[in-house]
């Protein structure tokens, strides 16, 4: 499906209907990676999903698209590791997120949610830049778990398997 960003048509997959629980919606995923930017944890909370840059590009995402599909997008639960070798579990609302480890159907060092079956394949994992068929890496809001590796986060690399 294509929906108006910045009033370009723009594709979207369709992963499911109500994900998240009774009366989310449908969950839409962009087809192709807009950016390549760090995901840098706010202050020094190392690799922490919450408020780093790729918690507040998502947030403003729901910018980029027409208004009238701003106004139909509903935050929605989603469940967030703290990351720096913390275990506790958060439930936050976002409206626009990226997806975890176990989202996207690879193992992860918590259970972030539920996976979705689109990602049945590692083909279906594999991410491209706008515009083009070049295979990009794209970030998970999973962090990794090893404390030596405390500003790490996982990833989906262009060879299609998950990583931090």
């Amino acid at each position: 499906m294509k929906l108006a960003e910045n009033s370009k048509p723009t594709k979207f997959i369709k992963l499911d209907n109500d994900h998240y629980g009774t009366g989310t919606g449908v969950t839409l995923i962009r087809e192709k990676c807009f950016a390549q930017t760090a995901w840098n944890a706010a202050s020094s909370q190392y690799n922490v999903f919450i408020g780093c840059t790729l918690d507040n590009i998502c947030d403003n995402y729901p910018s980029k698209l027409d208004k009238e599909i701003q106004d139909c997008i509903i935050p929605v639960p989603i469940v967030v590791a703290e990351g720096n070798g913390v275990s506790t579990l958060h439930t936050i609302y976002r409206k626009a997120f990226p997806l975890s480890c176990t989202e996207a159907g690879v193992s992860g060092w918590q259970t972030e949610g539920t996976a979705f079956s689109y990602f049945n394949s590692n083909a279906r994992r594999i991410g491209y830049l706008d515009d083009t068929t070049t295979a990009v890496n794209w970030g998970l809001r999973s962090p990794f778990s090893d404390a030596n590796y405390a500003y790490s986060i996982c990833l989906l690399y262009t060879s299609d398997a998950a990583d931090d």
